[in-house]
């Protein structure tokens, strides 16, 4: 049974709905249809690939790491680069306390791997490598950029589901806790952040990294750890963006539509038969 990769889904999406665009608006409206379904799927194109990182960019306070570096994350980078045949990202540094790690990489910018402050003062050389070569497994199968893709379109949904709680119910003056629509979108996301991070893709990623490192139980030792991490340092993320990371960032997972990961004790048993270590 053949299956497609996530980045294929992705262009596949794409490609579809701006076709259905231009004949939806031309059975519709005839030219003016066809103009008009032209330029919405302009937006949607624009949005993607020139809107694209820069919501996470500018949420996630960061500096990339060049240079002097003290962590010797670089040196890392290049080490495993060079084993996975693939060429080498931009490291940034991101503010925040949380242990964690995240990977962006839209064509229109190059592949970027965000590992957060707290990671590079907890995390010892060997953890940090692996949290290196987590980002790089990701990049090298091309499902930042499908991840990314999707983080724009959930995100936008829920802004714009954000937007009319806050018009409709009038918010803004009453300050209501009301959040209809907002929870109304929340499957919406789901089924469109699921169809590229399916539990199967966290499962290979972590197949990569263990074909990489030779050693499947000390890389269970740092999902293990990054997992708990994870519960005791919440992070707060933008909605929509949590399967860009390596661990669930936030605790506050209210409803079934928020889960996204596969808990680290099923990507456990999937690595070494067994949980816990």
């Amino acid at each position: 049974m053949m299956t497609l990769s996530s980045s294929t889904k992705v262009w596949l999406f794409i490609l579809i709905s701006s076709i259905s665009l231009l004949f939806y608006g031309y059975s519709m409206h005839s030219r003016l249809g066809l103009i008009l379904g032209f330029f919405v799927s302009l937006f949607f194109n624009v949005l993607i690939f020139i809107y694209g990182d820069f919501k996470l960019y500018n949420f996630f306070k960061s500096i990339e790491l060049k240079g002097q570096d003290p962590y010797g994350a670089l040196r890392m980078r290049d080490d495993l680069c060079e084993k996975l045949k693939m060429e080498k990202p931009k490291i940034r540094i991101y503010e925040s306390q949380s242990i964690n790690s995240f990977t962006l990489g839209l064509f229109w910018n190059s592949s970027t791997i965000f590992v957060s402050r707290g990671s590079i003062q907890h995390l010892n050389s060997t953890e940090l490598e692996q949290v290196i070569l987590l980002g790089l497994c990701q990049i090298k199968k091309m499902d930042s950029f499908a991840f990314g893709v999707v983080s724009v379109l959930a995100n936008t949904l829920a802004g714009f589901a954000y937007l009319l709680d806050q018009i409709i119910f009038l918010k803004f003056i009453f300050k209501s806790e009301l959040m209809f629509f907002s929870w109304l979108i929340k499957p919406v996301i789901w089924v469109l952040v699921k169809s590229v991070a399916s539990f199967e893709s966290f499962y290979r990623n972590d197949r990569l990294c263990c074909d990489v490192l030779k050693d499947k139980r000390q890389f269970c030792e740092l999902l293990w750890k990054l997992d708990g991490y994870a519960k005791t340092i919440p992070d707060t993320i933008p909605e929509g963006t949590a399967h860009l990371f390596l661990v669930h960032p936030s605790i506050q997972l209210q409803s079934f539509f928020e889960r996204i990961h596969p808990s680290v004790q099923r990507r456990i048993v999937h690595l070494i038969g067994h949980s816990p270590l």
